[in-house]
């Protein structure tokens, strides 16, 4: 009787360690699970030190390319819109390049910088920030790798910006039908910056590439301040009846991308994934049949957004969703 007591207590012992081992791989794999699910939702993948954020909004690339093609002209630049009078230098030319590049259209990327060759002297006019001399630069700009050092003749001239009509047009040959304008930035850079979320997501964008990590981290998360999971409710949204900028989503995944491919920030900005999804739910919803993107839009739900009647497609907001796929 004793033998048997000794070998049901050692059977006893070895069914409670099992149990133990079943119980903690159960939950090592319950663990696991939540973390990949998590990796996967936010799209984060770490290779080495690195950290590759993927974009995961629904966009078609070809159709994108067919509506800025759309909006060719014979000056060689694209028009705001489709069927516009408008040319815009500064900064639609430069995204519209850029996105054209991403595209594989050499072709018509190749007109828009031989115009702008001739009109300012090259894609941002006699940009040379060596010596504080930015040319036809503006903030957007920093999404293509042109920053300004801070200070610079005291200010960053981040402001405001506004649209000046150039005159003569004789550099841009066969624009004589067309009105075009430039845009010039202007004033100083005044705490109401802070009101305005793609102002916030340039400075963040351009802090970064200057090391001044504390500054890049603080502007991106104070613009996602702003946002309510349907867009940025900013000083832009409060004061206009077309509701949600539609660019200011491109920047933000932009902003974000940058700053979680920098060891230094990545840490401080990773809890932004959830909302980075959102926001790339949102732009799921935006492009047209056409393949443009409209410039502002009411509201998303379900997949579907409502867009106001006096908004419309244009090259600057598509190109900006192109560069930020």
């Amino acid at each position: 009787m004793d033998v048997l007591c000794v070998r049901a207590k050692l059977s006893m012992k070895l069914t409670k360690r099992l149990v133990i081992v079943i119980t903690v791989a159960i939950v090592t794999i319950i663990i696991l699970g939540a973390v990949a699910t998590q990796m996967s939702s936010s799209h984060v993948l770490k290779q080495g030190q690195a950290t590759v954020v993927h974009s995961d909004f629904a966009f078609n690339n070809q159709k994108a390319l067919s509506f800025l093609q759309s909006l060719s002209t014979p000056s060689g630049l694209l028009m705001e819109y489709p069927n516009s009078n408008t040319i815009y230098l500064s900064d639609d030319q430069q995204l519209d390049y850029a996105a054209l590049i991403k595209l594989n259209d050499s072709s018509l990327a190749s007109k828009i910088n031989s115009t702008l060759q001739m009109a300012l002297g090259g894609l941002y006019g006699f940009f040379d920030s060596s010596n504080c001399y930015y040319g036809n630069w503006n903030g957007v700009d920093v999404v293509l790798g042109m920053y300004m050092q801070i200070p610079c003749n005291g200010e960053w001239n981040m402001y405001s910006g506004f649209d000046e009509p150039i005159s003569p047009k004789t550099s841009i040959p066969n624009s004589s039908s067309y009105s075009v304008y430039e845009t010039v930035w202007g004033g100083k850079m005044g705490n109401d910056y802070t009101q305005y979320v793609d102002l916030e997501l340039y400075y963040a964008i351009n802090q970064l590439h200057f090391g001044n990590c504390m500054d890049a981290v603080n502007a991106f998360e104070h613009a996602n301040s702003f946002w309510n999971e349907q867009g940025f409710a900013d000083q832009a949204y409060r004061s206009s009846p077309k509701g949600y900028t539609s660019y200011k989503l491109a920047l933000d995944l932009i902003a974000f991308k940058s700053l979680m491919n920098n060891s230094k920030t990545e840490g401080s900005v990773v809890s932004y994934s959830s909302t980075i999804n959102q926001v790339q739910t949102v732009m799921s919803a935006l492009q047209g049949k056409d393949g443009g993107v409209p410039t502002n839009y009411l509201s998303v739900v379900n997949g579907n957004a409502t867009i106001g009647t006096d908004t419309y497609e244009n090259g600057e907001t598509t190109s900006l969703f192109v560069l930020a796929e």
